[in-house]
């Protein structure tokens, strides 16, 4: 075996592995809940499926691999990256830099990019609604649901009755 197919298959270990890691561990309503990388980006996969069905491959492998480097370098709450912007510049950097490391899926326009941040966002809505129903009127859940509201709005679905 080649040292190549070596690295190819550590790199394929530790993309696998990490698909196990869990999501909402520092979010005191939804800790308790077990969100698998691997349920939560299928999950957007099939969002953008819904929404586009006619959706470019790239696309959907983009959804496959979004958070992988959370990984290497954890998933800091998003109420932490608002609080605190200039940690979330450098943790953008780093991700960017540890999913260039890892060889993640990159090439997707900026449009398409709107649309996975969009299916990212209301799957987490989703799995909230499902979990912990009685935090969805507090302050930040209504923002993010009003988010949700103007950003299907830009991307055209409510037009088409979007969820």
């Amino acid at each position: 075996m080649t040292d190549l197919n070596l690295q190819s298959k550590d790199r394929l270990r530790n993309m696998w592995r990490a698909t196990f890691l869990r999501r909402w561990h520092r979010n005191p309503d939804l800790s308790h809940t077990t969100d698998t990388l691997a349920g939560h980006q299928g999950r957007v996969a099939i969002i953008i499926n819904h929404h586009w069905p006619n959706a470019r491959k790239e696309l959907i492998v983009a959804a496959l691999h979004h958070d992988m480097q959370e990984s290497r370098v954890g998933d800091m709450c998003g109420q932490a990256k608002r609080d605190f912007p200039e940690l979330a510049k450098h943790l953008a950097r780093v991700e960017a830099e540890t999913a260039e490391a890892m060889n993640l899926p990159n090439d997707i326009s900026e449009d398409e990019r709107q649309m996975l941040k969009y299916a990212d966002k209301l799957d987490a809505l989703f799995w909230a609604e499902h979990h912990a129903p009685q935090i969805m009127d507090t302050p930040d859940w209504l923002a993010a649901k009003q988010w949700l509201y103007l950003e299907a709005e830009s991307l055209g679905l409510n037009k088409r009755n979007a969820a």
